[in-house]
C-alpha cells in the first residue's frame, strides 16, 4: 500500500514534541518579580502522518524536520545556537530558516546561530536531509538536534524513525524537492515521477510515494498498476503544489514502463487509465504539451510500443493530482 506523508505549506506541528526551558535569574528583578528566561520549542518530523503514525522514509529518500522556538520569558536570550545531523551518510538538501541564520547546505550537518532573541521573539528552522541510500530497510535513521543559549540547552536530542521496507524496490517514498526525480522498480514495471522546477501555493517540497504492484479491474488492461500518492494533491484542486487559483500550473511528469517480457504477444496499447477512467492526450501549445486543467488534471503525452517488432511499452504524461495508473 502507498505510504502517506505529512505535508504542509507552512510550519504546522503534526507529531511534535514541545519542550520548555525555564531558568530563573537570581537577583534580576522586573516589576517586582524575578526576571525569567524561557524558551518554548516545538519539534516536528515532517514525514510523520500524524501524532500516532510515524513516517518511514525510503533509503536514499529525503526526511525532514522542523524546530520552532519562542522566547516566552521577559529577558532577551543571547547567543542562540542549533546543530542538527542524521550522521555521516546524510546530506542537507534544503534549508528554510526564519528569524535565525543557518548554514550547511550540501554538507552533513545543519548549523544555525542567532545573536539575540528578544522577549516574544521567535525562530523557525526547516531542514531536509537526503538519507543513506545504502541503509537497510527496517533500520533506524536518527536525527540528532541540539540547541543552546549561554549555558542552557534545548531541543529534543535524538529522534529516530524506521526506514521503509522497499519490497524489492517497488516502493519509493521521499519529501521531493523541485526538479527531483523519484523512481520505483520491481519484478515487472518501472515508474518515475519528476517534479517541476518549482511549486505553487508556497510549497517548498512535496511528500511523494511510488508503489508498483499487480492486479486490475480493467479486463483489457495489463495487470500492472502504479500508485502515485501525494497527500498534498490527493484530489484535483487549486490549493495544492501543482495548480493554484490563478490557474498557474506546475505539473509533475510521470513515466510508466512495462518491459517486453511482460507484454502478451499481439498486445497493442491504446489508453492509459487513471483510477479506472481513460485519460485524454495532452494538448500541444507552441509545440509543447500542457496539463489538463479540468478534473482529474492528468493527461498523456505519449504511449509508445514499437511495431512490428514489439518492444517495451512506455507511457508518459503530466499531472496536477495523484492516483493509480495502468495501461490498456
Amino acid at each position: 500500500m502507498p505510504i502517506s506523508l505529512g505535508v504542509r505549506r507552512t510550519v504546522v506541528a503534526v507529531a511534535a514534541v514541545v519542550i520548555l526551558v525555564v531558568v530563573a535569574l537570581a537577583g534580576a528583578v522586573s516589576n517586582g518579580h524575578a526576571a525569567q528566561t524561557s524558551l518554548s520549542t516545538t519539534f516536528t518530523v515532517l514525514n510523520d502522518v500524524s501524532a500516532t503514525i510515524q513516517g518511514q522514509p525510503t533509503p536514499g529518500g529525503n526526511i525532514g524536520y522542523d524546530l520552532a522556538g519562542t522566547n516566552t520569558g521577559n529577558k532577551t536570550l543571547s547567543d542562540v545556537n542549533i546543530t542538527e545531523t542524521i550522521g555521516a551518510a546524510g546530506l542537507v538538501v534544503s534549508i528554510k530558516a526564519t528569524g535565525i541564520t543557518c548554514t550547511g547546505l550540501n554538507t552533513t550537518a545543519l548549523s544555525c546561530h542567532l545573536g539575540s532573541l528578544p522577549s516574544g521573539g521567535s525562530f523557525d528552522v526547516t531542514v531536509l536531509f537526503r538519507t543513506d541510500p545504502s541503509a537497510a530497510p527496517g533500520s533506524q535513521v536518527t536525527d540528532t538536534v541540539t540547541g543552546h543559549f549561554k549555558n542552557d540547552s534545548f531541543g529534543p536530542g535524538s529522534v529516530s524513525r524506521t526506514y521503509a521496507a522497499t519490497n524489492s524496490g517497488t516502493v519509493t517514498q521521499s519529501l521531493a524537492l523541485p526538479a527531483q526525480q523519484l523512481t520505483a522498480g520491481g519484478n515487472t514495471q518501472t515508474s518515475s515521477v519528476t517534479m517541476p522546477g518549482g511549486f505553487v501555493n508556497n510549497y517548498n517540497w512535496v511528500g511523494t510515494t511510488l508503489n508498483n504492484h499487480t492486479g486490475t479491474t480493467c479486463p483489457t488492461c495489463l495487470p500492472y498498476i502504479t500508485d502515485i500518492t501525494i497527500p498534498a494533491a490527493s484530489s484535483f484542486n487549486t490549493s495544492g503544489p501543482f495548480f493554484d487559483a490563478a490557474s498557474t500550473t506546475k505539473p509533475f511528469t510521470w513515466t510508466l514502463v512495462v518491459p517486453k517480457s511482460a507484454v502478451p504477444v499481439g498486445f497493442i496499447p491504446t489508453k492509459v487509465f487513471h483510477d479506472g477512467v481513460a485519460l485524454p492526450m495532452c494538448a500541444i501549445v507552441a509545440g509543447n504539451p500542457v496539463p489538463n486543467t479540468s478534473p482529474p488534471g492528468i493527461c498523456v503525452i505519449s504511449l509508445v510500443r514499437n511495431v512490428p517488432a514489439p518492444d517495451a511499452i512506455t507511457a508518459t504524461g503530466l499531472a496536477l493530482s495523484n492516483g493509480s495508473y495502468w495501461i490498456g
